[in-house]
């Protein structure tokens, strides 16, 4: 049990696991927006699940149904999490592709996982649409969110499929891994008490959000907790240690090439965060020892 939000089985779903902090603690911080350029945003956890219910309902009126597969080409950006969040809300199956992939492995993909619709990036949408002829692409969620019906399907149930992660496919076609709803409250439960998180802990999230780590150890956990997530669009040493510090972050994941890329850079005197302490503390790899893991 986490702050008095267990157990991923019972009916619950992602939807529930949101609508529960919505009712709990509404005007509480959820998800900050940390860009490094234009402004950044925050969303109350009632903001947030006002803005997934919106895009779910968008999803709906665009077509999309239980089990449609909903696939995310997209960078990390705030629409990347409502859009996952919605998908999994309406009980259809958001698919996380790197949004760096060619167009013949955004083919494949797509494909494989017989995408019904793509959100993705202005950048990116003409090669998604090459990719896919006949699959709607969405590039900005504002269309989805006026385009809202009265209502729309809540049909997840914990066995459903939730979201789907690809491998990296080093020997081959990358494999399609199917998390259910259970998979996704398991590992938010998991990873919060095996992280010890809060509702007072505040998650710097800096990995590429289409990938395991951000969303199972990072966000999932944070959502469990009643936490706060804050976003940034990649990892930069530069960055790090301030925005750190101007959040007042105490947890974050790395890996092995973020330790180093840090290492020598000083720590500011004015962190207390355990995000800090566990990058002073965290032994460098090696070379030749940070890919065996």
């Amino acid at each position: 049990m986490v702050d008095g939000v267990s157990a991923p089985a019972l009916g619950r779903s992602t939807a529930w696991l949101v609508d529960t902090w919505a009712r709990r603690t509404p005007d509480r911080p959820f998800l900050v927006w940390a860009p490094f350029e234009e402004p950044g945003r925050t969303w109350t956890r009632l903001e947030f699940a006002r803005d997934v219910d919106a895009v779910a309902a968008g999803l709906h009126a665009a077509g999309t149904a239980p089990g449609d597969r909903v696939a995310l080409v997209l960078p990390n950006h705030p629409s990347f999490l409502l859009t996952w969040t919605a998908a999994t809300t309406l009980g259809a199956v958001a698919v996380c592709l790197d949004p760096r992939l060619s167009r013949d492995e955004l083919a494949y993909a797509l494909g494989h996982s017989s995408a019904r619709l793509v959100v993705t990036t202005p950048e990116r949408a003409d090669d998604v649409a090459l990719a896919a002829p006949g699959v709607r692409v969405v590039t900005d969620l504002d269309e989805l969110r006026r385009a809202r019906p009265a209502a729309y399907p809540r049909a997840a149930t914990w066995s459903d499929p939730a979201s789907i992660q690809y491998t990296s496919g080093t020997t081959a076609r990358p494999k399609a891994v199917v998390w259910t709803q259970a998979n996704c409250l398991w590992a938010g439960q998991v990873g919060a008490v095996h992280q010890g998180l809060g509702a007072e802990d505040v998650y710097l999230v800096h990995l590429p959000l289409f990938h395991t780590n951000a969303l199972a150890y990072s966000f999932l956990p944070s959502l469990c907790a009643g936490g706060t997530v804050v976003l940034q669009p990649r990892f930069s040493a530069r960055r790090f240690w301030s925005a750190a510090v101007d959040h007042r972050a105490t947890w974050t994941s790395v890996v092995s090439f973020c330790l180093r890329a840090l290492e020598g850079r000083e720590v500011p005197r004015t962190t207390a965060s355990a995000a800090g302490a566990a990058a002073r503390s965290s032994p460098v790899p090696s070379p030749s020892s940070a890919g065996s893991g």
